[in-house]
């Protein structure tokens, strides 16, 4: 389970379901460490907020959905 593996590796449980989410979303990419830092336009931010906002979607649900590595 999450938890287990969680505890296995001394991580945070929050840790791990996102890791899930994400591959469960984009498959292997989209767990694999970035090679360098990306870069988003003010539309596409615009966009992003927009589409949270106006669906109540979670910063983590966002980020999944924009495939974007970290929902802060």
């Amino acid at each position: 389970t999450g938890r287990a593996t969680a505890e296995e590796f001394n991580l945070d449980n929050k840790i791990v379901i996102k890791w899930v989410k994400q591959y469960q979303s984009g498959g292997i990419d989209a767990i694999k460490p970035k090679t360098s830092k990306a870069y988003y336009s003010r539309e596409f931010k615009h966009e992003v907020l927009t589409t949270m906002l106006s669906q109540g979607l979670s910063q983590l649900e966002v980020a999944l959905r924009y495939n974007i590595s970290s929902p802060a």
